[in-house]
């Protein structure tokens, strides 16, 4: 895959998680509850560590799974398992950056069309600056987790 399908697939990813539960936010309870939603997009420190930890133990593990050598099929099918479980787990941090990225996306326009001002337009300009970053992000741990799916474990039979 390309850069541009990359991105293409991880903005429409984060439209529909992010994006779309901001304007349902902003539409059924008004704008105190967008408000309320875009604050708690912020998860605490320790959590982002405790993901980003998952995303290095998977990366650690998926190395080992590709380039240790398991002499018989339970300890391949073993590896193979923790490698399923550990690329569900470790790619949580792909899901919050689509799910900030996607409220940066149309969060700050819902605000900009409520009250315009050029205070508005410049923080919509930021906001977007954000979203491009959080959409990169989300474009390399996409990659990443492409890459690491696609490896097959050595096993005695190679």
């Amino acid at each position: 895959m390309e850069i541009k399908d990359y991105a293409f697939r991880e903005t429409i990813c984060a439209l529909i998680l992010g994006g779309v539960p901001s304007v349902l936010v902003c539409y059924f309870p008004g704008d105190g509850g967008l408000i309320a939603f875009f604050k708690s997009l912020k998860a605490a420190d320790f959590l982002i560590w405790y993901w980003a930890a998952l995303f290095v133990g998977h990366l650690l593990l998926s190395a080992v799974d590709y380039w240790w050598f398991k002499p018989n099929e339970t300890i391949n099918s073993f590896f193979r398992n923790a490698h399923d479980i550990s690329e569900q787990v470790g790619f949580s941090l792909l899901s919050v950056y689509r799910v900030i990225a996607g409220a940066l996306i149309l969060v700050p326009l819902i605000l900009l069309g409520a009250e315009y001002s050029m205070d508005g337009l410049l923080i919509t300009a930021a906001a977007y600056g954000f979203a491009l970053a959080a959409i990169s992000a989300c474009c390399l741990l996409s990659w990443i987790q492409r890459k690491t799916a696609d490896r097959r474990p050595r096993t005695s039979n190679q």
